[in-house]
């Protein structure tokens, strides 16, 4: 998937590792009751006024999928809305608590899910990507991201000694495309955002 990086820009450091867009299909209920009200057109008097408003709906409904955009990078997570005026949510990686996915029966089907990114010691209790295309890899994408950066954070924090002590708790491996140390167990590399060839 392209990369959909934010107008905010990246840190310096900073790799997108997932980016996305709502997915369309994921207000499949709201299209349809638009749908719904512009056929009514047909009754006369109110007909047109039912049509409006659901050509507003759509409308609102498309402003709002190509306005959104939701990026995982190796340092945090954002949630970023802009159209006319700008709509920013972002935590680093440090200070979510839990990620957890929600799929409905349509959810299943076309395989979309809100994505629920609790956090602590925020102005917000959490960031949701709503309608996102493959939620589990999503939240996978997340986990990782979230262990590789502690026990990196971890490892260069420590003392020397300390330094030896981890690096026999956690593997490190040296990452295949900017020679970076990462924990083995990490699916991306913290520094680069690349993935590990396992």
């Amino acid at each position: 998937m392209g990369s959909v990086v934010p107008s905010t820009g990246l840190k310096e450091g900073e790799k997108v590792l997932w980016s996305g867009k709502p997915r369309l299909v994921g207000f499949l209920g709201s299209i349809i009751f638009s749908i719904i009200l512009i056929l009514l057109m047909i009754i006369p008097f109110i007909g047109w006024i039912t049509a409006i408003i659901g050509v507003i709906i759509l409308v609102l409904i498309v402003l709002r999928v190509n306005a959104t955009t939701y990026l995982v990078t190796n340092m945090r997570v954002l949630r970023e809305y802009r159209l006319i005026g700008r709509n920013m949510q972002e935590t680093t990686l440090d200070h979510i608590t839990d990620i957890v996915f929600h799929q409905g029966l349509f959810g299943r089907l076309f395989n979309f899910g809100i994505v629920h990114i609790h956090t602590a010691g925020t102005g917000f209790i959490g960031i949701h990507f709503q309608a996102v295309g493959d939620p589990m890899t999503v939240r996978g994408t997340i986990i990782n991201a979230k262990d590789s950066y502690r026990q990196v954070e971890r490892f260069k924090e420590s003392p020397v000694v300390q330094r030896e002590t981890i690096t026999k708790e956690v593997v490190m491996v040296q990452c295949e495309y900017c020679k970076s140390l990462m924990p083995q167990t990490s699916t991306f590399c913290p520094n680069c955002g690349a993935k590990r060839k396992i």
